[in-house]
């Protein structure tokens, strides 16, 4: 498995109603609330929240547990 890196750049523009991460639009639709985020205070890293639609979601495995 590759290393997981951090984007360098992701921007969110409300006016737009888009999300871009490195240039990249992101490609689903975003739902009407849009993307969120707060600053971890421990690390200073930004959190970014995106909650999109799927017609159909198969989840293997139980998740990871989180070191943030």
């Amino acid at each position: 498995m590759a290393e997981q890196t951090l984007p360098d750049i992701v921007v969110i523009d409300h006016a737009a109603r888009t999300l871009h991460v490195d240039g990249e639009e992101f490609p689903w639709h975003i739902t009407d609330s849009g993307p969120t985020f707060e600053i971890d205070d421990a690390s200073g890293i930004a959190l970014i929240t995106v909650t999109f639609m799927a017609d159909s979601v198969t989840e293997v495995g139980a998740p990871a547990p989180t070191e943030l």
